[in-house]
């Protein structure tokens, strides 16, 4: 028989058994809950972070494709992914067009800079890690790559995000010169003519070329002579495009008295000698981003920057005329008929520069060539102007 004591402890051992398998039972619903809405969660982070994404790329890439950029752009907006991925991707398939569109919807401008640039170093890596996970292996199709993209540009008229494509090459000095040289040009016909690139750019050894037209014979019957000007320097495609600083081969004028030699060149001149559209390709002296190696820094900052004529400073007659004997220069007959200016017996004539250490004119001797310094206006105005000036070629709008 079983005593009370026993049978109580069975009961009680009993209902803990009970009580024990309801906590394993709830124990478990919560443990259910939490994996199913961890599941849930977990469901949802995907679909929000890779399956949603993922269809909007799909989709993106469908519809650049089809050529429905406005479209397409608000997919890659939500994909999850920066536009110069899908920029890399459409130049990978050679969907030139599709990188264009996506350019055509970015906006800002540094955004669409960032975008080219990307370009350039998808095609180029810089790294040699980057080199090693390219997609692009071989340099042939990389110039194949870079010749498609860019005649897509020319061919929809893009001439400027072309040329600044062109430009980020050379500044990384990638690909191939000669081909890149060739698509600038083509470019620049685009922007500035025919007859600007032929007299310009289609001799890169050029020595001197002839550009504008001023009064040089004294016959105003016939009138105005084309200018003859000497290269100094060539940059025939660098980060800022092309660049070629020119000085009169001869003296074309002498200064009034009366007036800043600036001044007289940026208004009486240079309206005289170019016209607007020869203006255009004659760069301003506040836009050739510090090249020492073309103008000197204290030069800009005595002279007004929105200067495009100017007379040569002694910096960049020490580098350019080193010897003092290269800088003798004559005036044309109608300088010399009409005006009144310093020759010496060989007919070599003093011509006016810039001193951009100390911000002063001086002249350029006649009878040899040294550098003379001039406090006298008289003096100056029978000094010769010999004009000097940098023609640009780049792909910022004018």
């Amino acid at each position: 028989m079983i005593d009370n004591n026993t049978e109580v402890e069975i009961m009680n051992s009993e209902e803990r058994g009970k009580q024990q398998k309801k906590h394993k039972k709830r124990l478990w619903i919560i443990i259910s809950g939490v994996l199913g809405l961890a599941c849930i969660i977990g469901l949802m982070v995907w679909l929000l972070n890779s399956f949603i994404p993922n269809q909007h790329k799909k989709k993106a890439i469908e519809l650049l494709k089809e050529g429905k950029y406005e479209e397409a752009d608000k997919h890659i907006r939500k994909s999850g992914h920066v536009r110069e991925w899908f920029a890399n991707e459409m130049l990978l398939e050679r969907e030139y067009d599709a990188v264009i569109g996506i350019i055509d919807y970015t906006s800002p401008v540094e955004e669409q800079t960032r975008i080219i640039d990307g370009l350039v170093t998808f095609i180029y890596p810089l790294t040699e890690m980057g080199r090693n996970r390219s997609k692009i292996k071989d340099d042939n199709e990389r110039k194949e790559i870079v010749r498609g993209m860019t005649e897509a540009w020319l061919n929809n008229g893009v001439y400027e995000v072309s040329m600044r494509f062109l430009e980020q090459l050379a500044r990384e000095k990638c690909g191939d010169e000669d081909m890149q040289y060739d698509l600038y040009k083509r470019a620049c016909q685009m922007k500035y003519g025919e007859e600007a690139v032929k007299l310009f750019l289609e001799d890169k050894d050029a020595e001197t070329i002839r550009f504008g037209a001023y009064e040089q014979d004294n016959d105003l019957a016939n009138g105005k002579e084309t200018i003859e000007w000497r290269v100094l320097s060539r940059e025939n495609l660098g980060a800022n495009g092309i660049t070629i600083l020119l000085i009169a081969d001869q003296a074309l004028d002498v200064c009034p008295e009366s007036e800043n030699a600036d001044l007289w060149l940026n208004s009486v001149f240079i309206n005289s000698a170019f016209s607007e559209k020869e203006q255009k390709i004659i760069g301003d002296t506040d836009d050739w981003r510090g090249q020492k190696e073309v103008v000197n820094e204290a030069y800009k900052q005595y002279h007004d920057s929105t200067k495009k004529v100017f007379c040569i400073t002694r910096s960049m007659l020490d580098q350019y005329f080193p010897e003092e004997s290269d800088r003798r220069c004559r005036a044309t007959n109608y300088v010399r008929l009409s005006r009144i200016i310093q020759e010496d017996a060989e007919g070599y004539c003093s011509w006016r520069a810039w001193n951009d250490e100390y911000s002063f004119d001086y002249v350029i001797e006649s009878n040899g060539g040294s550098y003379k310094v001039s406090v006298s206006k008289e003096g100056l105005a029978k000094s010769g102007v010999r004009p000097a000036l940098i023609v640009w070629f780049h792909c910022f709008s004018d």
